[in-house]
């Protein structure tokens, strides 16, 4: 999917004003406008040369979702489309399924927080959710939402959004974990199944044979503590 056939730029003319129901994002064969900016569904079927599950993005993902959340989150996308991957030869459908998932989690735990998701750093709970939620990832994710969040902070920048973004202070935390950050994801230690089988058969086999001797134990201790009283021992007195 190469960029001077992708987006038709022949016919489109970028500017730095916030996008509006006239912008177009796709096409169809025929040059015809396929998607709009403002479109619930953004239709990539005539952009993409192998098979994938699905060809459009959908916005509807969340009913309870702001239109204003979903506007900046369209917004990150657009930019990062037309502008953002400007330096990228060719742009396929997969990078953008991808871009547009994080961007989409962000906006959920904004959403769970009653944080805009167009001004996340006024929300520091929110802000430092979303920062910690990377601490126990892998380098490799810590480095994808590092991506993401300097996406949203250029886009910020570009349609000159002073609020919309993050601060060079909340980049640099993300950073320092990325750096911080094992090479491999986090795993939970397994223990092999043949030792915990036999851990649990062999803890089994104490119990049972603590349960036949239980009573015989119980009248022993009782036996033992009313000889020590009747002949005036002192428990920690007596020798064995």
């Amino acid at each position: 999917m190469h960029k001077n056939n992708f987006m038709n730029l022949n016919t489109v003319k970028f500017e730095s004003k916030l996008p509006d129901d006239s912008i177009i994002v796709t096409y169809t064969e025929d040059n015809i406008p396929l998607s709009y900016f403002t479109d619930d569904i953004w239709d990539f079927r005539n952009y993409i040369s192998s098979y994938t599950q699905t060809t459009v993005i959908d916005f509807n993902f969340d009913k309870s979702l702001s239109k204003n959340s979903i506007y900046y989150l369209k917004l990150c996308l657009y930019y990062y489309i037309n502008i953002g991957a400007k330096n990228t030869a060719s742009l396929s459908f997969k990078t953008i399924l991808i871009k547009y998932r994080l961007l989409k989690k962000i906006v959920k735990i904004c959403e769970k927080f009653n944080a805009d998701f167009s001004n996340i750093e006024k929300n520091k709970f929110c802000l430092n959710a979303i920062i910690d939620s990377l601490s126990f990832d892998s380098k490799m994710n810590v480095g994808k939402y590092l991506n993401i969040f300097e996406l949203i902070t250029l886009t910020g920048n570009f349609y000159e959004l002073d609020d919309f973004g993050f601060s060079n202070e909340s980049l640099n935390r993300v950073r320092l974990l990325e750096k911080k950050s094992s090479k491999l994801p986090k795993q939970t230690i397994l223990i092999p199944s043949n030792i915990l089988s036999d851990f649990i058969r062999k803890s089994s086999e104490f119990f049972d044979n603590f349960n036949k001797i239980k009573d015989e134990l119980i009248d022993f201790g009782w036996c033992f503590k009313k000889y020590a009283e009747k002949n005036n021992m002192a428990f920690d007195k007596i020798e064995v």
